[in-house]
């Protein structure tokens, strides 16, 4: 067996570890919060972290591959701003605050190492989840308070590139 079905034997069984991962988080937090509701945007945190953590295992491979994972978990966080409803307690979404560093991460990992083509096309919906995460907590929303929040978000992606 050569070296390249080795290392391609090795990503499949650590893409498996890190999606088993993946499940085994959002099971715990099914399980811990019950019938009551979960931590808001918890799903779509851990599907960062689990995307960053199959970057780290299969790095640098994964490096190559990044566009399509990445890409799937900023839909999933556009979709939990778009949809989810907000949390009203102090300090509930703190899930998504996790959820925003990790994309910021793995912004930085696309941005500076994978190929452009990918790059490309994974940064502009990561950059949008990233500067458009907060607006459901704004409280009195008017375009400009809303447009300043976005605003703001957008620095650290801008920093990434």
């Amino acid at each position: 067996m050569g070296k390249t079905e080795n290392s391609a034997r090795r990503d499949v069984v650590l893409t498996a570890a890190a999606v088993a991962t993946g499940c085994t988080a959002l099971g715990a937090v099914t399980a811990v919060y019950g019938g009551m509701s979960k931590p808001y945007g918890a799903p779509s945190a851990i599907s960062a972290a689990t995307t960053l953590l199959w970057v780290l295992a299969c790095w640098p491979r994964s490096r190559e591959r990044l566009a399509l994972p990445l890409s799937f978990t900023a839909a999933l966080s556009l979709a939990t701003t778009a949809l989810a409803t907000p949390p009203t307690g102090p300090g509930a979404s703190w899930a998504r605050v996790v959820e925003v560093t990790v994309l910021l991460v793995l912004l930085v990992v696309a941005a500076r190492w994978a190929p452009l083509r990918q790059a490309a096309g994974t940064v502009v919906p990561a950059g949008a989840a990233v500067a458009a995460w907060t607006l459901p907590l704004v409280p009195e929303a008017s375009l400009l308070s809303l447009a300043g929040a976005a605003a703001f978000w957008s620095l650290p992606v801008l920093g990434a590139g």
